[in-house]
């Protein structure tokens, strides 16, 4: 999404917001700054929020957080060690159980996911 179509998106209430923020910095500098360049700054971080969290919902969890959140005991440092040790055990079952360099390549990607 464009910066253009997002600030379309923001809502009425918050650009009279930043407008009145932006004339009271600017009066809180004797009017030695005019309203404008505040307002450009809200804007700009304004944006800068809306790319972050849009960039966050876009991403998707490494293998080794989806297992993480299977494991489902928040904020325990033993679940992120569960996890990679499923992910090992699941990357040896692959090497021990079969032949083909597909499995291979599996298995050292699921290694690879470990190390993360």
């Amino acid at each position: 999404m464009t910066d253009r179509e997002l600030l379309t998106l923001m809502p009425e209430t918050m650009r009279d917001e930043f407008s009145y923020a932006a004339r009271v910095c600017s009066d809180a500098t004797g009017g030695q700054v005019k309203p404008g360049i505040f307002r450009v700054c809200l804007n700009h971080t304004a944006l800068e929020y809306a790319h972050a969290v849009l960039g966050a919902a876009d991403a998707k969890p490494s293998l080794l957080e989806r297992v993480v959140m299977v494991i489902g005991r928040d904020g325990e440092t033993a679940r992120w060690n569960e996890a990679r040790a499923a992910i090992r055990e699941a990357a040896a079952w692959l090497s021990e159980h079969t032949d083909d360099d597909a499995a291979a390549y599996w298995a050292a990607r699921l290694e690879q996911e470990v190390g993360r």
